[in-house]
């Protein structure tokens, strides 16, 4: 894999899935596998928050690994990104009451990741995926559907051919 390495942060907010899409189309554009990242939460939820992106993905065609944090901590998250030479970390838009407590907590991440010995790239970049509407994202997962069906037909149809 030449491409960046790319994860997703999964945090529970909203915007979670617009952030879903944002990374499933560009870690296709940039033929990168998706670790996709999502905190501990109630007990019996387990990997819940993942079926989405899970699937979109596969419409994508886009390699994706999930992985459950135990506590969420900077810590956690930049020992998870240095272990996998993540280059870019997507993620949602926070609702405004919370977004200087969010921008504060990645800024946390970024320097404890400068301050990592032997790091290869000094600057993680972090892609605050846009809102979209309802209709725009419907859009997108009909296309994907679509195009993942053409796709299945084709391949049928080469296998009859031979």
């Amino acid at each position: 894999m030449t491409g960046p390495r790319i994860a997703l942060l999964l945090s529970g907010v909203p915007s979670d899935l617009t952030a879903s899409v944002s990374a499933v189309q560009l870690a296709g554009r940039t033929e990168s596998r998706l670790y996709v990242l999502q905190g501990r939460k109630v007990e019996g939820e387990g990997l819940d928050g993942f079926s989405f992106v899970t699937e979109f993905a596969t419409l994508e065609g886009v390699k994706t690994n999930c992985h459950l944090l135990v506590d969420g901590t900077v810590a956690e998250l930049a020992d998870f990104l240095l272990a996998h030479s993540v280059t870019w970390l997507v993620v949602g838009v926070w609702p405004e009451e919370s977004r200087s407590e969010r921008a504060e907590w990645l800024d946390q991440l970024r320097e404890r990741l400068r301050q990592a010995p032997g790091r290869f790239c000094p600057e993680l970049q972090i892609i605050v995926a846009p809102p979209l509407a309802e209709s725009d994202l419907e859009r997108i997962i009909s296309q994907a559907r679509r195009l993942s069906q053409l796709a299945a037909g084709k391949n049928q149809e080469k296998g009859q051919n031979r």
